[in-house]
């Protein structure tokens, strides 16, 4: 009877505290699984569904804004054509490091930072108006316009009405605290001084419960693994793009150097000089060329008729020496 009553009492124990299990890690879903109720309560998006949309945004806006700046170079004279490959290539890259961070909320807002400052500084703020007698430029202001939308209305899924505002407040305030910069790659969200940005992200983790659990299972690390590694292969993808983008911008750096602007400019000028002699001298050059040529190649045929000299008297001279009789082997006795 004592073993049937601890049986009882250890089915009965386990009855009761498999509900207080289910805020252990051994029956918690994948982190992905989890939803950010946001300030559009008919479309609510779990982490999954965002790290993807995260990753269309930024594809979209990286190669938007490549096409438009492609499009302002083919239109711009030279010396504007470096800053516009600079500002291709430091977008792409700032966009694809944002959503492939570890941290995937920070990385939502820094992609959503990026998208805003740079709609401030050339739309708002105007710095399109340099570009704006060439018809491209309001190709990329579409661009640039499309993509603030697209990100607000993302995040609009993600971030409550208040923080919303609170995002809202804290990239304009850093762009009020640095009026002085042009460019807005790499400026993150946590780059504020003030304590909008914190409060946003506080608010977030906490609503979640949490993403950097202590309790995390086996299953929980399994998941973030594979998926720091389909980063990897995200940004690997893109990774030849962005090297070609490089080696043209570097290139375009060299070529603005002042000692390669000094040797581009020796060859132009001789370039130059030699176009404007007279008649005679370039005559005169071409002559002696072309005989230096013929000079060249009758050396060549003449070494070849040597050769060829050479190896017949070899052969006739081994023809006239005689032959040594065979020596007669006698047998031993």
């Amino acid at each position: 009877m004592g073993p049937s009553i601890r049986l009882r009492s250890l089915v009965l124990l386990l009855a009761l505290g498999i509900p207080g299990l289910e805020g252990c890690s051994w029956f918690r879903t994948s982190w992905r699984d989890r939803t950010l109720h946001g300030s559009s309560p008919d479309a609510p998006i779990t982490l999954g569904e965002l790290d993807m949309e995260m990753q269309y945004l930024a594809d979209r806006y990286a190669m938007g804004v490549a096409e438009a700046t492609e499009r302002l170079r083919r239109e711009v004279p030279p010396e504007d054509r470096r800053g516009l490959l600079q500002f291709k290539l430091k977008n792409a890259t700032s966009a694809y490091d944002a959503v492939t961070s570890i941290d995937l909320l920070e990385g939502f807002l820094d992609l959503v930072t990026l998208i805003e400052l740079q709609n401030i500084v050339w739309v708002d703020e105007g710095r399109i108006s340099r570009y704006s007698q060439y018809p491209a430029s309001e190709f990329l202001v579409r661009i640039l316009e499309r993509s603030r939308m697209e990100a607000w209305s993302l995040a609009a899924r993600a971030l409550t009405r208040q923080q919303l505002d609170k995002a809202r407040e804290a990239m304009h305030e850093w762009r009020r605290q640095n009026p002085e910069e042009e460019y807005m790659s790499f400026v993150r969200f946590s780059s504020g001084t003030g304590t909008a940005s914190s409060s946003v992200m506080s608010q977030l983790k906490s609503s979640l419960g949490g993403l950097l659990d202590p309790l995390r299972s086996t299953t929980q690390s399994v998941d973030e693994t594979r998926d720091l590694a389909a980063r990897a292969l995200f940004y690997g993808k893109r990774l030849p793009t962005l090297l070609e983008w490089q080696a043209e911008a570097t290139a375009a750096r060299v070529a603005a150097l002042p000692e390669s602007r000094k040797v581009l400019g020796e060859v132009s000028s001789v370039s130059r000089s030699v176009a404007a002699w007279p008649s005679e001298g370039r005559m005169l050059i071409g002559i002696t060329c072309a005989g230096l040529a013929a000079l060249m190649a009758m050396a060549f045929l003449l070494l070849g008729i040597y050769k060829r000299q050479s190896l017949r008297m070899e052969r006739k001279f081994a023809l006239r020496v005689p032959e040594r009789p065979p020596t007669r082997v006698h047998p031993q006795t």
